[in-house]
């Protein structure tokens, strides 16, 4: 598993926290994101050419693209529509204090310089030389205020739930937290967008929903909720960051169809494909490819409050029943793997060994200690979202041996209301690390987060304990030892089980560069040109 997983050079925050160490700001970069026209490493990563991974041409500027995405935003506030798809378009639209590149590394943004000068207590300080899309002036005022608007946004709550104040002194903002966490700021600067104050306090929230103004090198011209998006180059940027002239995303919802259409011309890009259109690709020969591997795992979540899975070997039986490689290889490949945490972090990824193994004769055993066989069958409710051949080929195996899988495939927002009511025994889902922090994995375990995040429900005060070390150790070590020991208890416990990675898949116009995809399945155009 390990040698399929990206290797993300930042992976955790004591990483993020280096600029702290030794006295040092990270370096000035005026302009906002220095990468932004297409030097470094980022410009050109996360995709290698079809012709072999030669170098990236020279970069030009000009030119307007399309874009198809599996579906497009409903609304262009990517704090209270954080999918993936949203905030692909809108980190075009709006900057932040950091700009996260592919392997989580911030760089200077809207802040150029950052440090943490103790553990409740960060400073960044400020670059007031970008424009707002309506023409005003970037304020301490602005900075301060997207800041604070978070604690009555309800999707960004968790961001905030450690944020005791924000502040301007001059052009520097402090950021100061009720007590050490090392999961918040990541938390924090993925969420943040820099809003105009006088704007949204004129029209309401609601108006950047459907024309937002932001800092960033793309604005909005038109906007069809759920159907597409264009940006164009925003002219007056201080920076002159844009390097295409337009960006027009459309929805084709078939993985299929959106490879036809980069295939046939009618798209230059086509996100999100599953592995067999990217053989397509590959073998046409004629492409640029983006093949990434996500920190997003597909994987089982069990309602330990339901019975009969309330009771652990019944959980273990279910693991035991499952043929990961039958059921990854059904998809047409993606890696495999056993532990719910780390996807993504070969740092911190772990396969305890008592993780079950797929061996029907243990899984009858220890349902037939439950009471539970062919003869004496159980139903056990289980749902989804997205449909997957592996989940049926896990059904046909339980059958045989008397626990009888009643599929529920529901549209998204029925299936995270049944979550919020408690109204379900099984989930299947890809969960992602949004953050680059893979600390905030532990979290869907932790009881704290019982009924949001914790999805199995699962309690375990010996759990909670060592997660509160991993938050707070500034200690490399300590941190694999609580994280491998937290891993042993899931794996012996089984309120949840990991089965495979998602794969970053994209396909596009042998003339179009620049293009990656992060491991929270955000696509980025920010680098993106055209040659000819």
């Amino acid at each position: 598993m390990k040698k399929r997983i990206l290797a993300l050079l930042l992976v955790v925050v004591m990483a993020f926290a280096l600029v702290a160490c030794g006295g040092g700001d990270t370096p000035a970069a005026p302009g906002g994101p220095g990468a932004s026209q297409g030097s470094g490493g980022t410009a050109a990563g996360g995709g290698a050419a079809a012709g072999g991974g030669a170098a990236a041409p020279p970069v030009t500027r000009g030119g307007a693209i399309t874009v198809a995405f599996g579906g497009t935003p409903n609304g262009l506030d990517p704090i209270s529509e954080d999918l993936n798809t949203t905030i692909s378009v809108t980190s075009h639209i709006y900057d932040s204090l950091v700009y996260m590149d592919m392997d989580w590394v911030w760089n200077p943004n809207i802040a150029t310089a950052w440090r943490q000068p103790d553990p409740v207590t960060w400073e960044f300080d400020i670059n007031l030389d970008f424009l707002f899309h309506n023409g005003d002036r970037l304020t301490m005022d602005d900075v301060v205020y997207s800041v604070l608007r978070l604690k009555d946004i309800p999707k960004s709550a968790d961001a905030m739930r450690n944020i005791a104040d924000a502040y301007a002194t001059g052009s520097v903002l402090t950021i100061k937290f009720l007590e050490p966490n090392n999961t918040t700021m990541p938390a924090l600067l993925w969420t943040l967008i820099i809003v105009n104050k006088a704007y949204i306090e004129a029209f309401g929230d609601v108006a950047i929903y459907t024309e937002p103004v932001g800092t960033g090198p793309y604005k909005v011209t038109n906007f069809i909720p759920g159907a597409s998006v264009t940006l164009e180059r925003f002219e007056e940027d201080p920076f002159d960051r844009a390097l295409l002239d337009r960006i027009d995303f459309v929805a084709i919802p078939e993985n299929a169809n959106r490879y036809i259409a980069v295939e046939s011309g009618q798209v230059h890009y086509a996100g999100l494909i599953t592995a067999f259109e990217m053989q397509l690709a590959r073998d046409a020969g004629r492409f640029n490819l983006v093949d990434a591997v996500s920190n997003r795992t597909g994987m089982v979540m069990i309602n330990v409050e339901k019975t009969p899975l309330d009771d652990v070997n019944v959980r273990r039986a279910l693991a035991h029943a499952l043929d990961r490689e039958s059921f990854c290889m059904l998809a047409g490949g993606r890696p495999q793997v056993k532990s719910p945490f780390f996807g993504g972090f070969p740092d911190l990824y772990y396969d305890s060994p008592y993780w079950p193994e797929y061996d029907m004769d243990m899984a009858r055993q220890l349902l037939e200690g439950a009471g539970i066989s062919p003869a004496n069958p159980v139903e056990i409710d289980f749902m989804f979202f997205v449909p997957d051949p592996g989940i049926e080929l896990w059904q046909s195996s339980l059958r045989q041996l008397g626990v009888i899988l009643n599929l529920e495939l529901l549209e998204f927002s029925v299936y995270l209301a049944r979550q919020a009511e408690n109204n379900y025994m099984m989930c299947f889902t890809a969960l992602r690390n949004i953050a680059g922090d893979p600390l905030m994995d532990l979290e869907r375990v932790d009881s704290r987060f019982k009924g949001s995040r914790n999805l199995a429900r699962y309690d375990n005060p010996e759990l909670d304990a060592l997660l509160d070390i991993a938050r707070v150790t500034m200690d490399r070590d300590e941190l694999v030892r609580v994280t491998r020991q937290a891993n042993d208890i899931i794996a012996q416990e089984v309120p949840k089980f990991g089965i495979f990675l998602q794969g970053n898949y994209a396909v596009m116009d042998s003339n179009l560069h620049g293009v990656y995809i992060r491991g929270d399945l955000v696509q980025i155009f920010r680098h993106a040109y055209l040659t000819n």
